[in-house]
C-alpha cells in the first residue's frame, strides 16, 4: 500500500510537470520526499545579469525541496535593480527553471556622469563601457531652471526614446540628446549630419517617415543650404529650417 500510494502521489505531481500548485495536502506530503530535492536550476533570459547572480539572490540552496512555497524566491529575484520580472518553473523531478525579464538600458542620463536608464527613467547598475552601451543621453532643455530631471521627466523621455526604438531603430541609432521642453515638446539632436528635430511625444512612424522625406526633398532644392532644424510640432506640416536662409 505504501508503494501505491507514493505511485500515486508522483503520478500527481507528474500531471502538473510545469503548473506550480497541488492540492494542499498532496502538496504537504510531497514536501517529505528526497526526489523532490532541488539538484539544479536552469536559467534563462539573461543578457546584463550572470547566472551566478541569479543563483546568489535566488539563495535557494541544494537539497531544497521543490514543492516548497517558491514565492520568497521569486520576490528576492524582483527586488533585484536589474530584474523587472521572474517566472519560476518546477521540472520534476529536481530541477527548477528560472525566467528573468531584465530591464533594459534605452538612454543615458548625464547626473552628472553617464548612467543608464531604463524605459521608466530607473537607472541601472551597469558599467555602459563594459558593456559598449551605444544610446541617446537625456538632457535638460536650455530653458530649464532646476539643477536636473525630475523623475517625471526622466520617465516621459526614457519611454520615448524605447517607444522610438521599436518603432524605428535606425532613427534612435542617429539620436545624440534628446529633451523635454517645459510645453512637453522635445528636441533630439541627431549626430551626423547635425540637425536638431522639434517634435511632440507619441510621433507616428508615418509622420517620421514624411518629414525624412521632406528633408531628403529640401537637400536636394537647395544643396548649397544644409539644413539645421527639423520641426514637426505643427500638425500638418513639416518645418524645414536651412542655414543662411530665413524662413523655410
Amino acid at each position: 500500500m505504501r508503494r501505491r500510494g507514493l505511485g500515486l502521489l508522483l503520478a500527481g505531481a507528474g500531471a502538473v510537470l510545469f503548473s506550480s500548485e497541488l492540492p494542499g495536502r498532496i502538496q504537504d506530503q510531497l514536501k517529505g520526499l528526497e526526489i523532490f530535492e532541488l539538484k539544479e536550476v536552469e536559467v534563462s533570459g539573461l543578457r546584463y545579469l550572470s547566472r551566478e547572480e541569479v543563483l546568489t539572490t535566488l539563495g535557494m540552496a541544494p537539497g531544497t525541496n521543490l514543492w516548497e512555497d517558491l514565492s520568497p524566491y521569486r520576490e528576492r529575484l524582483r527586488a533585484h535593480p536589474l530584474v523587472e520580472g521572474v517566472v519560476l518553473r518546477r521540472r520534476l523531478p529536481g530541477t527548477l527553471a528560472v525566467e528573468v525579464r531584465e530591464r533594459a538600458p534605452v538612454a543615458f542620463l548625464a547626473d552628472p556622469v553617464l548612467s543608464p536608464v531604463d524605459r521608466e527613467g530607473r537607472p541601472l547598475p551597469l558599467d555602459p563601457v563594459r558593456l559598449r552601451l551605444d544610446a541617446p543621453i537625456l538632457v535638460l532643455w536650455d530653458e530649464r531652471k532646476q539643477a536636473s530631471l525630475g523623475p517625471s521627466e526622466r520617465r516621459t523621455l526614457a519611454s520615448e526614446v524605447a517607444r522610438l526604438e521599436q518603432m524605428d531603430p535606425g532613427f534612435v541609432a542617429k539620436i545624440s540628446t534628446i529633451s523635454l521642453s517645459p510645453r512637453g515638446d522635445l528636441r533630439v539632436e541627431i549626430w551626423e549630419p547635425p540637425l536638431t528635430i522639434f517634435l511632440r511625444p507619441g510621433i507616428s512612424a508615418d509622420r517620421l517617415d514624411e518629414a525624412m522625406r521632406v528633408l531628403a526633398d529640401a537637400k536636394e532644392r537647395f544643396p548649397d543650404s544644409d539644413p539645421w532644424a527639423l520641426d514637426l510640432r505643427f500638425e500638418d506640416q513639416v518645418v524645414v529650417r536651412l542655414q543662411g536662409k530665413r524662413g523655410s
